[in-house]
């Protein structure tokens, strides 16, 4: 009794002066241990052991065999204890553990030894110190040879003061060799995971499985798990349980990165807790390019229109972010000038075109920036037209050249009977295709012509500057005058339709045209074959001489006759008119007589006012045949007919005579 109250009283004393220590310095993790040198509480507790043994009397002293154990100070219970020393017959061993605790009054701690190094052990409290210190009355001692560690809890309100030594005395059965006793008071370690860097607006985990009751602790874990947002606060915010999935903060883009700070509380089954922290740094989205769009192409844009581009179809996908600016750019075409190269839809006038000039292409390039700095570019085409053009039509005669539209193509004199071409030209002096609908002129109020036949145009859609052709034929069927109206219709807005009178006068020509009563119709330059005739027949032929003109057949008179052949007696007999009217006749008749047998041949020429058949030649030709004729004459009596008597008179008888 007199050892452990000696050793008390000596630990009454260590606590005196830790409180001392700690009044000084105030109470924080390991304070007060830092502040008692080493050696001094090596020799306390050294003194304490030894005398505590001298006063047992029935247990060997250790001096010599268990060195001083580095007591240590315990702030919340959180340090370590180690007493380690051997003896042939047993060890009765007092230590003390010095538990701080500022919050609860509640405390624990593990009594540590060689995991069987004795059949048993025990542990027991055998004092305490410190201001205000009641010794822990029923703490629970849970020992375990095999494992070689004994465990305990200080209940609530057993330590009223700011902290206090307890004193336990272990006991090892003789025959053991060595004990090593821990003394040791500890906190669960809290574990908040490794710091952490998130997406905005993702989901992320807060992982405090990872925590622990202190290894050493036998029959310890975590009983419960709290969690806080610190940085920046918001209530609520988490909760508790081990794991926590949470939803990050929706940055905008540009914002900085946003570091929140989570504090994780643990508490052991034995009432002790430990705090750890995380950081979670939330990143703001990535920025994105933003989407340029200058608006849908332009086609048909009419020469000098306001034109307007329109680029506030460009957007940006970004939270937070926007388009800037607008930049516009003409890249192509003729030069405009914009109302605003920095608006969203800025204007210009279309360059002036004429009709008929081709269509131009303009191109302008639209820059976009976010606020954030990136860009993205889209073009658009603006196609301007010439302003719409006008066919014009114009026409031009084969016979007199242009004709206005209204006016007349004077043909002067034309024969009358002969048909008669014209060709029209027509051009498309205009800026339009010229379109001629029906292809062809109608003809009207027709004068003295026949209908004509007024043909087709070869294109009835005629470009500016191209043209087309028509050929129109009449023909006059009187003497005199003649006219008739074409009309051309076309797309000309004011020449349509586009009307030509064609006018004239009309002369008849005489045609001759010769028949013989022999060979029938003889050309000009021909032959009237007049076949066998008798030698020395007369043979008369009457020819017909028709006027098949559309004036008067004048004849020059009288047909001749000229290098006969084997003829005679060849007469020409005057025409009984020398004036034949348009599609009248005339006859005259020539006789000849071939002469002998053979060929014959003759010419006859007719002369008239024909203009290009004068003369009018035919060749006569034939073969005369011959026939015996007897006829004998007397040199008596001359001719004697056939059957008639050749006279002698008298002739002497006797008298020989001859007759020739």
């Amino acid at each position: 009794m007199l050892g452990k109250s000696v050793a008390s009283l000596f630990w009454m004393l260590i606590v005196g002066f830790k409180s001392v220590a700690q009044c000084a310095g105030g109470v924080d993790r390991g304070s007060i241990g830092a502040r008692l040198k080493p050696w001094v509480l090596n020799a306390v507790f050294f003194l304490s052991i030894v005398l505590g043994a001298m006063v047992q009397g029935s247990t060997p002293a250790i001096a010599d065999n268990c060195p001083a154990i580095p007591t240590g100070s315990f702030l919340n219970g959180q340090s370590d204890s180690t007493l380690t020393c051997s003896a042939g017959s047993g060890i009765d061993a007092t230590a003390a553990l010095n538990i701080v605790n500022t919050t609860n009054g509640t405390g624990g701690g593990t009594v540590s030894f060689s995991a069987g190094a004795a059949s048993g052990f025990s542990l027991g409290i055998v004092g305490c110190g410190g201001p205000g210190c009641n010794v822990p009355t029923g703490p629970v001692f849970v020992c375990n040879s095999s494992v070689g560690q004994c465990t305990f809890v200080v209940a609530p309100g057993s330590l009223s003061g700011p902290g206090g030594a307890i004193f336990f005395r272990g006991t090892m059965q003789a025959g053991s060799t060595s004990i090593t006793g821990g003394f040791t008071t500890r906190l669960p370690d809290a574990d908040a995971g490794a710091n952490q860097t998130v997406a905005s607006g993702s989901t992320f985990t807060l992982d405090g499985s990872a925590s622990g009751a202190p290894a050493s602790e036998i029959n310890d874990s975590i009983t419960s798990y709290t969690w806080a947002r610190t940085n920046p606060s918001a209530a609520g915010v988490p909760g508790s349980g081990p794991i926590r999935t949470l939803t990050a903060p929706t940055l905008n883009v540009g914002d900085s990165p946003l570091t929140l700070t989570y504090r994780l509380d643990v508490l052991d089954g034995f009432g002790a807790t430990d705090i750890d922290t995380v950081n979670v740094t939330v990143n703001p989205p990535p920025n994105n390019p933003p989407s340029a769009d200058a608006g849908p192409d332009q086609t048909g844009v009419v020469s000098g229109a306001v034109v307007t581009l329109d680029g506030s179809a460009s957007s940006d996908s970004d939270p937070g972010d926007s388009i800037a600016s607008f930049a516009w750019a003409q890249t192509a075409g003729t030069s405009v000038t914009l109302s605003s190269t920095s608006a969203a839809g800025p204007t210009f006038t279309a360059p002036t075109l004429n009709p008929g000039d081709p269509s131009v292409t303009l191109t302008f390039e639209l820059t976009v920036t976010d606020t954030q700095g990136a860009t993205d570019t889209d073009t658009v085409s603006i196609t301007v037209d010439a302003p719409p053009g006008v066919p014009e039509i114009e026409i031009s005669s084969s016979e007199t050249g242009p004709v206005a539209d209204g006016g007349t193509d004077a043909l002067g004199s034309e024969p009358l009977g002969v048909p008669k071409s014209i060709t029209y030209t027509v051009t498309n002096t205009g800026t339009a295709v010229l379109s001629i609908p029906s292809s062809t002129f109608s003809a009207s109020n027709l004068v003295n012509v026949f209908a004509p036949n007024t043909g087709t145009i070869s294109s009835n859609m005629i470009p500016p500057g191209g043209s087309g052709t028509i050929t129109v034929t009449f023909t006059p069927n009187a003497s005199g005058p003649f006219s008739f109206d074409l009309d051309l219709v076309s797309n000309d807005a004011d020449e349509n339709p586009y009307d030509i009178t064609v006018s004239g006068t009309a002369f008849g020509i005489p045609e001759i045209d010769v028949s013989s009563s022999e060979s029938g119709a003889v050309a000009d330059g021909g032959t009237d074959a007049q076949g066998s005739e008798p030698a020395g027949v007369a043979k008369t032929v009457t020819y017909t001489i028709n006027n098949t003109g559309t004036d008067t057949l004048t004849l020059s008179g009288t047909p001749t006759t000229s290098n006969p052949v084997n003829v005679g007696s060849l007469t020409v007999s005057p025409p009984a008119s020398n004036t034949i009217a348009a599609g009248a006749s005339t006859t005259f008749t020539v006789s000849y007589t071939p002469t002998i047998a053979g060929a014959f041949s003759f010419d006859l020429d007719i002369g008239s006012d024909d203009a290009d058949e004068n003369p009018y030649d035919i060749a006569v030709s034939g073969t005369a045949t011959g026939a015996p004729e007897i006829d004998i004459s007397s040199s008596e009596t001359g001719p004697v007919a056939d059957g008639g008597t050749d006279s002698q008179g008298s002739e002497p008888a006797g008298v020989a005579k001859t007759v020739t």
